[in-house]
């Protein structure tokens, strides 16, 4: 499991502040190579030049890394997928709630830490809903109101999760359950402000059209790894709550997503927009979210497929020299997000591919190195602010699976420094970014 999520996903309470739409970003974005050619880039240049792989280091010069082209469908055609796709009741990622050995050997401090966190949760109960918070977004343009009780119950139902496997006593199972069945009976799993995609404008949901957003796409993955890790203690409790998780996930989001080609977000209409974070970002919850909950073979592997493709229109038209062009404020949930939906399908598939020893995968994470001033401050650009912490658990597998020494250790400070220990100030997202 990762670090770094303030809730399930993505970062989703604090990420709401970067995500962008690509309407919202013309005129504010600036160009990366206007950046590069700044005074800002120039006194980093060596720094720069180095970690991109351009300049020599240790006297070795280091050949300039080339884009590919539809890299993971031509990895993972349809026939592949139909022969090495692991059955999802076979698939094993992470240890379930029943591998005690495996929790138990969490850091003490770690799980105490999450355990107290959940039992404050306890005593703060659940929120209601109310329509009118919902419509503020419309009304008075403010969409944090509601965005505030979203990411929190998401929050809540992860900090129980991670807990009940820290402990393994069953106490927050009711919780647990509450939760799952709080969030199965909203009307729209995603926020007011990107109601634009339904033909029905903003205000409140329509019901009848799902549409598939950033932050259903995360609440999709959080449902899934719920069942997942403590399916079978609900099932002890009702085997409904595990059906309905899966029964919602697949009607709000995997539906959508497989027959619908017009989000903007796929790049799958032949439009040719410009594609940005959203794309990995959603893709990676709808990778994981089809990987454990899809219950049929077929459609498991064309949901994969088309996933693997969406993925492929955001990398063919990703910038040449493998920066980030939303900035380090969007490495979480643009590069670490592609990185973590290509290690979730090869993982998927037995690693039986070297998909992620191709060059330009590497380049993409070390784009973070280049954009490293000191502490948590980066070389900054686009809407985000200038102060970041990459997500170090998820940085460092990410390292360790591109076979990058420096980018490794680099991912373990900061999981050390924000994350991974009872004084890290993220120590409330640790081992949550899965989730």
């Amino acid at each position: 499991m990762s670090t770094n999520r303030n809730v399930p996903l993505r970062g989703i309470a604090d990420s709401a502040k970067r995500e962008s739409a690509p309407a919202a970003r013309e005129d504010t974005l600036i160009n990366r190579r206007e950046f590069l050619a700044g005074s800002i880039a120039l006194a980093g240049q060596a720094k720069l030049l180095r970690t991109m792989g351009t300049a020599s280091t240790g006297g070795q010069q280091k050949p300039p890394v080339s884009l590919p082209k539809d890299l993971l469908s031509s990895t993972f055609p349809e026939s592949f997928l139909e022969s090495k796709l692991i059955p999802a009741d076979q698939w094993r990622p992470y240890p379930k709630w029943s591998d005690r050995g495996a929790w138990e050997a969490v850091p003490a401090d770690i799980a105490g830490e999450i355990v107290k966190r959940a039992e404050a949760d306890q005593k703060l109960g659940w929120k209601a809903f109310l329509a009118t918070k919902f419509m503020e977004f419309k009304r008075d343009g403010n969409r944090s109101h509601y965005e505030a009780d979203s990411f929190g119950r998401r929050a809540k139902l992860l900090h129980y999760v991670l807990a009940e496997c820290m402990e393994g006593k069953g106490r927050f199972m009711d919780d647990i359950m509450n939760g799952a069945w709080l969030i199965c009976e909203e009307s729209f799993w995603g926020v007011p402000a990107h109601l634009g995609m339904q033909r029905a404008g903003v205000g409140l949901p329509d019901v009848t059209e799902p549409v598939v957003e950033l932050f259903g796409a995360a609440t999709a993955q959080l449902m899934a790894w719920t069942k997942y890790l403590v399916g079978e203690q609900l099932d002890k409790i009702s085997p409904l709550i595990g059906k309905r998780i899966t029964l919602e996930t697949e009607r709000r989001i995997l539906k959508p997503a497989r027959d619908r080609n017009d989000f903007w977000w796929m790049g799958l209409d032949g439009e040719h927009r410009r594609l940005n974070n959203w794309n990995p970002w959603i893709n990676s919850n709808l990778m994981a979210a089809n990987l454990i909950l899809e219950e049929d073979p077929r459609r498991r592997v064309y949901e994969t497929g088309r996933i693997l493709k969406s993925l492929d229109q955001f990398l063919n038209q990703y910038w040449p020299d493998a920066s980030e062009e939303e900035g380090p404020g969007y490495f979480n949930v643009s590069p670490l997000c592609y990185f973590e939906a290509v290690s979730m399908i090869d993982d998927a598939t037995g690693n039986s591919t070297n998909v992620l020893s191709n060059p330009f995968i590497d380049a993409m994470g070390r784009y973070i190195l280049a954009a490293h001033v000191a502490d948590d401050s980066y070389y900054n650009y686009g809407d985000a602010h200038v102060h970041q912490a990459p997500d170090g658990d998820l940085l460092y597998r990410f390292g360790k699976a591109v076979h990058d020494p420096q980018l490794q250790a680099f991912g373990a400070w900061c999981a050390v420094r924000y994350g991974l220990s009872s004084t890290g100030t993220k120590l409330a997202n640790a081992l949550g970014r899965r989730l």
